[in-house]
C-alpha cells in the first residue's frame, strides 16, 4: 500500500496523434511543464509542504484520450486510447547473522552519534536533492565541531573561538592542522569529495537549484556525492576517542540477483 496524491489535468485539443508508436501527444515535456506549474503554484500559494515538485520520468502517470463529452473513445486498429508510465526501483538492505551479532553487542542504552544520524537522514531524504545535500554537510560540520571540542576539552573557550571564527573548510584544514597536526587536504580524494558536496550545497541554498560546475545534480549523482563523504566522517572520527567513532558493522552482505532471460 502506498499513500499517493492524485492530480488530474484536462488538456483540450483537436486531432491528438494516437497512432501506435507515434511520439506522445501532448508531449511529455508539455505535460511536465503544466504539472510542475500547477503543483508549484498550489504548494506555495496554500502552504502545502506535502505537495512535492517532481520529474515526470520518476512518477506514475497515465494519459487517457477521451471524446468531447468525456466518454471513452471506441477501439480502432492502430490507434491507442491511452498511455502509461510506471517507474519503479528496488532498495535492498542486507541483514545477515553477522549484522545481527553486531547489533546484539550494543548496550540497551546505545545511541548513535548525531552526525551518523544526519548522514543516514541525508540519504533518506533523496530524491530531494537540495535538502539531502544540506543535511549531509550538517553531518560533516557536527562531527568536525565535536572533534575540535574533544581535542580541546580542557580549553572550551579556545574550542569555541576556533569553531565560530573559522568556516567549515578552514576547520578541516588549518584548525585540524593546529590541534591534530593533520589536514583533510592531506588526502586529495577526501578533500575533493567534501569540496564537491560543499559547493553543490551552497549553490542549492543560495540559488534554489543544486548545481555543480554548471550541471544540474540529479538524485543519483547526489547519492554518489553523499556516499563519498562517509570516508570524510571516518577521517574526522579518527581524530577523536574510540568511543566517539562510528559503530557500523564493517561486514557487507553479498547479493546475487538472478532472472530468466527470454
Amino acid at each position: 500500500v502506498k499513500h499517493a496524491n492524485l492530480l488530474q489535468v484536462d488538456v483540450v485539443g483537436r486531432n491528438f496523434r494516437r497512432e501506435a508508436g507515434a511520439p506522445p501527444d501532448p508531449s511529455n515535456e508539455f505535460i511536465e511543464d503544466v504539472v510542475t506549474n500547477v503543483v508549484s503554484s498550489l504548494r506555495y500559494t496554500i502552504g502545502a509542504p506535502t505537495f512535492r515538485e517532481f520529474r515526470l520520468l520518476e512518477t506514475f502517470w497515465t494519459v487517457r484520450y477521451l471524446a468531447d463529452d468525456g466518454s471513452d473513445l471506441p477501439e480502432a486498429k492502430g490507434l491507442v486510447r491511452g498511455r502509461v508510465h510506471a517507474p519503479f526501483r528496488f532498495l535492498f538492505t542486507g541483514l545477515d547473522t553477522t549484522s545481527w551479532s553486531a547489533v546484539k553487542q550494543r548496550s540497551f542504552q546505545f545511541q548513535p552519534n548525531l552526525w551518523e544520524r544526519l548522514y543516514l537522514d541525508a540519504l533518506f531524504l533523496l530524491p530531494e536533492v537540495g535538502p539531502a545535500l544540506t543535511v549531509a554537510i550538517s553531518a560533516i560540520e557536527t562531527a568536525t565541531d565535536q572533534m575540535i571540542e574533544h581535542r580541546l576539552a580542557s580549553q572550551p573557550a579556545e574550542a569555541e573561538k576556533l569553531i565560530t571564527g573559522n568556516r567549515l573548510p578552514q576547520r578541516l584544514d588549518k584548525v585540524a592542522k593546529q590541534i591534530a597536526a593533520v589536514s583533510l587536504k592531506d588526502s586529495a580524494t577526501l578533500w575533493t569529495a567534501f569540496d564537491r558536496l560543499r559547493r553543490a550545497r551552497n549553490v542549492a541554498a543560495h540559488k534554489g537549484q543544486p548545481v555543480l560546475d554548471g550541471v544540474l545534480i540529479t538524485d543519483a549523482v547526489a547519492q554518489e556525492m553523499i556516499v563519498a563523504i562517509r570516508p570524510v566522517l571516518d577521517w574526522i572520527e579518527s581524530l577523536m576517542a574510540p568511543e566517539l567513532r562510528n559503530h557500523r558493522d564493517p561486514h557487507e552482505p553479498k547479493w546475487e540477483w538472478r532472472s530468466p532471460v527470454q
